[in-house]
């Protein structure tokens, strides 16, 4: 009797271990980064112009944010001297390298009524040709610039997720539980060898 409540105990424990271990593993922790920028040098054949903007979203694996990983999106553009252009939605295309020798890959296109804006790769391809690395398309004027963005990280926040902190939670509580049990029965088991002597 006495062997098989110690290989019980055992196999709890064991099993203990193994669930705590599994439990304390973050699973799927994510960094959320911000960012602002700014692309000036906009030239039109009659306005000159300023693109700013800001960004927020998730950064996967390999370093990069996608238009799936956007949470949050502004663009401004200033057309001197006539108006500014305002944009809150989520770009058509987006994509953005976070290392820091890849300042230059960040890649846009949003469509801000009435102008169609397209930074890196995206303006070369889609928007202008002639090697631009911004170009605004609005009222039939096209601006282009080949300066490229400056991109400031404001924050970057790292979450874990809730769930594997539960778990330990619940573990850990169960092996409290358990002990507490566990006591209680040697403690009777105690008092009553107590009891016949």
């Amino acid at each position: 009797m006495q062997i098989g409540n110690l290989l019980s105990v055992r196999r709890l424990a064991v099993a203990s271990a193994l669930l705590t271990g599994l439990a304390s593993t973050p699973a799927g922790a994510t960094t959320i980064n911000s960012y602002t920028f700014v692309q000036d040098a906009y030239q039109g054949t009659q306005f000159t112009g300023t693109l700013s903007g800001s960004f927020t979203g998730a950064v996967d694996v390999n370093g990069f944010m996608n238009l799936a990983d956007l949470t949050d999106f502004h663009v401004k553009f200033d057309l001197f001297p006539v108006f500014t252009l305002f944009g809150n939605t989520l770009p058509t295309f987006f994509s953005f390298n976070i290392a820091p020798n890849h300042v230059s890959s960040l890649t846009f296109i949003d469509t801000v009524l009435p102008a169609t804006i397209c930074v890196g790769a995206a303006a070369d391809f889609f928007c202008s040709g002639n090697n631009a690395t911004g170009a605004v398309q609005v009222a039939g004027a096209l601006l282009q610039t080949t300066s490229f963005p400056v991109i400031t990280l404001v924050s970057s926040v790292a979450t874990t997720p809730i769930p594997s902190t539960v778990w330990l939670f619940l573990s850990a509580l169960g092996g409290l539980g358990w002990t507490a049990w566990h006591r209680r029965g040697r403690e009777l088991v105690q008092s009553s060898v107590t009891a016949r002597s």
